[in-house]
């Protein structure tokens, strides 16, 4: 019973000191900076990840550079632009019920340097 006492006892100090310092911390918050404008970056964070990804897979299994510029074919539907690439991407994207990436948002992924991961492996 001795051992429960003062686990709770420490465990109340714990809050007591997390209170203060959340309180401290609202004190010296500038809330001018949480009023600035933000650049708006892009949507999702991991589409430049899954892109770059996407575009290796592409790569080795194609030999052709991945690209998002519009592709116009004499084959096929006329207002079908999208090149095999995006299509490729989209797909996996609805592959996971994942909101499918414009042609544009891969190819601002694509113009992006590769991540950090991906050149090392």
């Amino acid at each position: 019973m001795l051992h429960v006492f003062f686990a709770k006892q420490s465990f109340m100090k714990r809050l007591i000191d997390i209170e203060d310092a959340a309180g401290e911390a609202v004190n010296r918050m500038d809330s001018n900076l949480l009023k600035r404008v933000r650049v708006r970056g892009q949507g999702d964070p991991g589409l430049h990840n899954l892109v770059w990804r996407c575009a290796r897979i592409w790569a080795s299994m194609t030999g052709r550079k991945a690209s998002a510029h519009k592709v116009h074919t004499v084959e096929g539907d006329p207002n079908d632009h999208d090149p095999g690439f995006v299509k490729f991407v989209q797909a996996l994207a609805g592959l996971v019920d994942a909101p499918k990436p414009s042609r544009k948002q891969i190819e601002i992924s694509l113009k992006n340097a590769p991540p950090i991961a991906t050149e090392k492996s």
